[in-house]
C-alpha cells in the first residue's frame, strides 16, 4: 500500500512529509537495493550501482503508482517523482559517491535539498494540490 494514502499532520517534518507521497513498497525496494550496491568493493562499480538503482527507481515509480497501487492521478505521481529524487538528495544517495572528495559540496547539496524539500512539503505541494482539487 502507498504510504501517499496518509494525509500530512501540521507540524511534521519534511522528512515523514516526503514519504507519504512516495510508495512504501518503492522506497523499500530503493532502500534495499542501495544498501545492496554499498557492499561492492570496487569504488567505480559501486558508484555505478548507486546512480544505476536510483535511476531505475525514479523510472520503476510511475509504473509502481500506476499498476501497482492504482493510482492514476498524474499530479500524485509527479509528487511522488520529486519527493523521491528530494529524499535521495537529502539523504545522499548516489551524490555521496560523487563528491566523496569534497565534504563540503556534499553538505551543500544536502542543505539546497533540505531546503527543497521544506518549501515543497510545505508551500508547493499543498497550494497545488487545493487548486486542482
Amino acid at each position: 500500500m502507498s504510504s501517499a494514502n496518509q494525509p500530512i499532520q501540521r507540524g511534521e517534518s519534511y522528512v515523514p512529509a516526503l514519504r507519504k507521497h512516495i510508495p512504501a513498497g518503492l522506497l523499500t525496494v530503493y532502500l534495499a537495493a542501495h544498501g545492496l550496491s554499498e557492499t561492492i568493493p570496487s569504488d567505480a562499480a559501486q558508484m555505478g550501482a548507486c546512480w544505476a538503482v536510483f535511476g531505475l527507481c525514479v523510472i520503476a515509480l510511475p509504473f509502481w503508482m500506476w499498476f501497482h497501487d492504482s493510482n492514476r492521478s498524474r499530479l500524485q505521481i509527479g509528487f511522488a517523482m520529486i519527493s523521491f529524487v528530494i529524499l535521495v538528495f537529502t539523504t545522499g544517495g548516489p551524490l555521496v559517491h560523487l563528491l566523496e572528495a569534497n565534504g563540503d559540496a556534499i553538505n551543500s547539496v544536502k542543505v539546497i535539498a533540505s531546503i527543497t524539500a521544506g518549501l515543497f512539503t510545505g508551500l508547493a505541494a499543498p497550494l497545488i494540490s487545493s487548486h486542482t482539487s
